[in-house]
């Protein structure tokens, strides 16, 4: 179940510079509730019915519980018609991570420049765009892998051992990106030609590995410190349609 609520605000400081300004919140609860009955034969056969079973039904349920609320905003400026900025900001507060780490906070920013309208480029060159973009994206885990919970079990009165070796010291994922480029369109904008190159560092990235059995556990998850990739891509193409 989702929960938001959204404040905006419009308006022109002046001819030249536009402003909008958007605040809201979330409020997210997740519950998962699940019932497996099995029998493991029949007494009259092609009869599907729990009743029909050789032996007594067992039962297994499982559950999940989940929370996040969060708070977010956005700030969007324009000059001119040729220079543009957008910056935003959230924090979330996850009920999957332990109280002294789950609130976190990931902004973004993103700005282009119409290099066209601000500078005299010659005339094979009609438009030509810059860019640039800094982002961050934060993310929990899954309930139950900070501490030892015990799962119901089929049989009255007991319980299961999680088959996840559990980890108190989770931190969120944050995800921080990076990326910049052009975008020109070419020769009575018949050629449009776009370059980008990007970087990408995750830290505190949570996996879950297989683990030895005779540990009695399944997986373990933990923290992986640090992950990157970076790259660059050629994009052009030959349109028969004049961009006006």
């Amino acid at each position: 179940m989702n929960t938001d609520f959204l404040l905006s605000y419009n308006a022109e400081i002046s001819k030249k510079i536009g402003f909008s300004f958007s605040a809201g919140g979330n409020a997210m609860s997740y519950k998962y509730r699940r019932t497996d009955a099995s029998v493991e034969g029949l007494v009259v056969p092609g009869v599907y019915k729990l009743a029909n079973g050789i032996n007594s039904p067992i039962i297994a349920t499982y559950d999940k519980n989940k929370k996040v609320n969060s708070l977010y905003g956005l700030l969007s400026l324009s000059f001119d018609d040729k220079v543009y900025v957008d910056v935003t900001g959230r924090n979330d507060w996850s009920s999957t991570l332990l109280v002294e780490n789950n609130s976190f906070f990931y902004p973004s920013v993103n700005t282009s420049f119409i290099l066209s309208d601000i500078f005299e480029l010659p005339s094979a060159i009609p438009y030509l765009k810059y860019r640039f973009s800094y982002a961050q994206v934060g993310n929990d885990t899954d309930p139950y892998k900070t501490s030892k919970y015990y799962s119901q079990n089929a049989f009255p009165s007991s319980a299961t051992v999680p088959a996840t070796l559990y980890n108190a010291n989770f931190k969120p994922e944050i995800t921080t990106s990076y990326e910049t480029g052009f975008e020109s369109r070419l020769f009575k904008n018949r050629i449009v030609f776009d370059v980008t190159a990007y970087q990408t560092l995750t830290k505190n990235q949570i996996i879950s590995v297989p683990l030895d059995i005779t540990t009695k556990l399944q997986l373990w998850s933990f923290k992986f410190r640090r992950s990157a990739e970076q790259g660059t891509g050629i994009n052009s193409h030959k349109s028969n349609y004049r961009f006006q």
